[in-house]
């Protein structure tokens, strides 16, 4: 089984806002039946290089999809650990991995959330997940994204976090190149 992206919102929909992780955001999105590999966030950090961990987490739905859908239930699984110091000053790509234990498999058209959390967030030093908003930047994205305060709130309809999430396995068949005869004998 090939690794597949399942759902994402890419970043050629980032907008001009984002909201930063500390407490909590989260993305709604459908499983396809196969076991969730990785996601990936738009993050970047505010004043200087961030530091602890960030993990992402995998919830039930709730709510409707699209509108006002939030993480519900207990946590489903948990990403390994992802260095916060990985989060630049500048946007980029961040994967977190689900391996193990926590490769569980989201049935198929089922609505989840992935979320994000970074509880060593200091005051005026945020991790910051780019989102879509209102301003002109198309969204793709059937789900919707939300936020944690004191309780999950979802965000207004049309903003998504920039996101993917991946289900499957890497191919394991190594890449091999065939040479055509690179050692030719030489007879004397």
């Amino acid at each position: 089984m090939a690794l597949t992206a399942i759902d994402g919102c890419g970043i050629e929909n980032v907008g001009y806002a984002a909201q930063a992780i500390g407490s909590g955001i989260g993305q709604s999105f459908t499983g396809d039946g196969n076991p969730l590999t990785y996601c990936d966030f738009y993050l970047y950090a505010s004043i200087t290089i961030p530091t602890g961990i960030i993990y992402a987490k995998l919830y039930a739905h709730t709510g409707t999809f699209g509108t006002n859908g939030i993480p519900t239930g207990p946590v489903l699984a948990t990403s390994g650990p992802v260095n916060a110091s990985l989060v630049g000053l500048s946007h980029a790509l961040i994967r977190f991995g689900f391996e193990g234990i926590q490769c569980i498999t989201p049935t198929s058209g089922t609505k989840y959330v992935i979320t994000l959390s970074h509880a060593e967030d200091a005051s005026g030093n945020h991790v910051w997940a780019s989102r879509t908003d209102n301003e002109g930047h198309l969204d793709r994205h059937d789900g919707n994204g939300s936020y944690k305060d004191s309780n999950w709130l979802a965000m207004p309809m049309g903003i998504d976090y920039i996101f993917h999430v991946y289900t499957g396995y890497p191919d394991p068949t190594p890449s091999i190149t065939v040479r055509k005869n690179p050692f030719k004998p030489i007879f004397f």
